[in-house]
């Protein structure tokens, strides 16, 4: 099996960059999730840091119960759940907008971040700074994109679980300033052991779209 996390050895150098955005722009949090963003789904002329509506247009209720008339579809495959999953919401109006809605930078990011993102060489759209607090986590999920990361400010207490085999769980941990290519779409969960926050550069691409 491959590692669910491959570093890339590419050295973007924009820590500063991003730590001053981090420390002028309030985050906001959805799902467990607190998130600014650096590219919108509206304008380049614009700043957008949060997103001003809400991604699911039903209660959660509803939207579990769709998950589990969906869970045996035939269609859904090995990765297909979560992706599956979206189309199927968004095709009846469930969710409001896709990752690959967002297409524009906020203009207020400055050049360098933006060609050391370009410089990756892969077509993101969803690009945000995620905010992991101290002793918190996201509990095992599996996402419809792959991602990639870009540790701003971590510690050695700062973990990726790969979940794909629940008996033989592999841990890793994401050093700061290194660049990792993650297959989020694999089983997977995250937890911030230490007393400080955690602060990651997420760059989605692939997965679902409108079509």
């Amino acid at each position: 099996m491959t590692k669910i996390s491959e570093e890339v050895n590419l050295d973007l150098d924009i820590i500063n960059e991003l730590t001053e955005i981090i420390n002028n722009t309030e985050f906001t949090g959805e799902h467990g999730r607190s998130e600014i963003y650096l590219k919108n789904r509206f304008s380049e002329h614009s700043n957008y840091w949060q997103e001003p509506q809400p991604r699911f247009s039903v209660s959660q209720e509803e939207m579990d119960k769709m998950a589990n008339e969906i869970l045996h579809d035939p269609e859904v495959k090995e990765f297909g759940l979560v992706k599956h999953w979206f189309q199927t919401a968004y095709s009846r109006g469930w969710v409001n907008y896709l990752d690959s809605d967002y297409k524009y930078w906020n203009k207020a990011v400055c050049q360098k971040i933006r060609q050391a993102v370009d410089s990756i060489g892969v077509d993101f759209h969803k690009i945000t700074i995620n905010e992991l607090p101290q002793q918190r986590g996201l509990i095992i999920h599996r996402d419809g994109c792959w991602k990639y990361h870009y540790p701003i400010r971590t510690n050695p207490q700062c973990f990726l679980y790969d979940a794909t085999d629940p008996i033989d769980q592999k841990i890793y941990h994401l050093e700061q300033g290194k660049l990792y290519n993650v297959d989020t779409t694999r089983d997977h969960y995250v937890y911030n052991a230490s007393h400080d926050t955690r602060y990651h550069l997420i760059m989605n691409y692939g997965g679902y779209t409108a079509n």
